[in-house]
């Protein structure tokens, strides 16, 4: 600033080159500023779709197959007898001579069961292994020492249509007579009672 004549302070003229740099500034501003590229794309990029998962086919379940056998023959065939030999029942009076058998050899087996105890089932097999014919088989008593009947009807019948002469008494005799070294005299005369109560 500069003091005029009359004492005034006049202020100094502006300062082209301060001016002219101030005035520059929006210029190189503007220059720095890089123009956009036309060949750069500057869209955004698109968001991908989640691809559509595969539809699951339900599984067809085919209906059964009818049946080519007309209801006339389908009848018959169901009502066809069993085979002979199946259907036959054992004689009647082999039928009761295997039940008397087997209330005989229940008393039998229930009074050695108490002398015995469990090895009683392997005594009885030792005695069905001592006699001439198999007339039991496989077969086996139950837990009161009566078998099958029917099983043991049959297989009796078949073996006695071979000629051998089987007979299931024969097995409470076997027993009757390895027993006796074991039993005393009195549980031998229980055993003998209790046969010939059977009996009566």
């Amino acid at each position: 600033e500069t003091a005029g004549a009359g004492g005034e302070i006049v202020p100094d003229p502006p300062d082209e080159e301060w001016f002219g740099a101030e005035a520059a500034e929006p210029e190189t501003a503007a220059e720095a500023e890089p123009e956009p590229d036309p060949e750069i794309d500057t869209e955004p990029e698109a968001e991908l779709e989640p691809e559509p998962e595969p539809e699951v086919q339900p599984e067809v379940v085919e209906p059964p197959a009818e049946s080519t056998i007309p209801p006339e023959e389908a009848e018959t065939e169901a009502e066809l007898p069993l085979p002979e030999e199946d259907a036959a029942a054992p004689d009647p009076l082999v039928l009761a001579e295997v039940e008397r058998f087997n209330r005989r050899h229940a008393a039998v087996f229930t009074r050695l069961r108490a002398e015995i105890g469990a090895g009683v089932r392997n005594y009885v097999k030792t005695c069905q292994r001592r006699l001439g014919v198999p007339v039991f088989g496989d077969l086996e008593p139950d837990s009161e020492g009566r078998y099958p009947t029917e099983a043991l009807a049959r297989r009796v019948e078949e073996l006695r249509r071979q000629g051998d002469g089987a007979d299931p008494e024969a097995l409470i005799t076997t027993e009757m007579s390895m027993v006796r070294e074991l039993l005393s005299p009195a549980r031998l005369k229980d055993i003998e009672n209790a046969l010939a109560t059977l009996d009566d």
